[in-house]
């Protein structure tokens, strides 16, 4: 016969197992980003996970870095994860301790800095880079379109010592163009990179709306430039926007290419 301490120390045991178990599958490495109260995902030791992973790893209460395209702009705190709406959706908001402006991220990095760098914005020189957007509308259809830049973001990404540019373009808002009256609509962002004796122009996610119906127009936008898995390269978070909601994109550079990590969809 089982006595009352023998299960006293039964459970004992099986309680220390569990919380051993729990604290060895924590990883060393975590990270969790969050836009507009949405969690984008995360990162376990290096490596990208989704909102549906990383949200099992943010129990409790924790502290969150605000950043925004250019700096740290101050800290808060969020709590656990709640689905929204269907819990197969796999969207799931998080409550801050203050508000913040949706053009801020934020970003729980315990190990790391987010951003050991900060992004030069080049508002001067949009001429030079007019050459470059032109040929990207003329590949995709829209050769008499105006080159309209909206920003030029220059970091050194992987920390190779060159810096890259990220080059943004798009003609929504510009309702007085004539030939946008044709119903033609461009938005891009595109990563300019340098390797030795050459440099590669590259878009990482545009929409060229031709007015055909075969598709939306998105008007897509450089959000952050930020190391969010902690392997001290630089990630680039981008948003597009349609008229049923929104998505946002984080890209890792990964051999000189902005390759896809993760994607939240947002339907409003």
């Amino acid at each position: 016969m089982i006595t009352v301490k023998s299960k006293i120390f039964i459970a004992i045991l099986i309680l220390a197992a569990i919380f051993i178990s729990g604290y060895a599958s924590q990883p060393k490495k975590m990270g969790a980003f969050i836009k507009d109260g949405y969690l984008i995902g995360g990162s376990m030791d290096g490596n990208f996970v989704p909102a549906s992973e990383i949200k099992n790893h943010l129990r409790g209460k924790k502290e969150y870095n605000l950043y925004s395209i250019s700096s740290l702009a101050g800290y808060c705190w969020g709590k656990k994860p709640q689905v929204v709406g269907n819990p197969e959706s796999n969207l799931y908001r998080i409550d801050f301790s203050k508000d913040f402006s949706r053009d801020m991220i934020a970003v729980y990095a315990k190990t790391w800095n987010p951003m050991p760098q900060k992004p030069v914005f080049d508002n001067y020189h949009f001429d030079d880079y007019k050459a470059i957007v032109r040929e990207i509308l003329k590949i995709n259809g829209m050769p008499e379109a105006y080159a309209n830049i909206t920003q030029v973001a220059k970091i050194d990404l992987d920390q190779d010592g060159t810096q890259e540019e990220i080059i943004s373009a798009s003609n929504f808002g510009i309702n007085s163009m004539a030939w946008l009256k044709k119903k033609k609509y461009y938005s891009f962002v595109l990563l300019r990179k340098k390797y030795p004796g050459e440099t590669k122009n590259i878009v990482i996610s545009g929409s060229f709306y031709l007015g055909d119906g075969l598709d939306v127009p998105a008007e897509c936008k450089l959000e952050h430039i930020l190391d969010l898995n902690g392997d001290k390269v630089m990630d680039i978070v981008l948003s597009e926007s349609y008229d049923y909601g929104f998505i946002y994109k984080v890209y890792e550079i990964r051999n000189g290419q902005a390759v896809p990590a993760l994607q939240l969809n947002i339907e409003t």
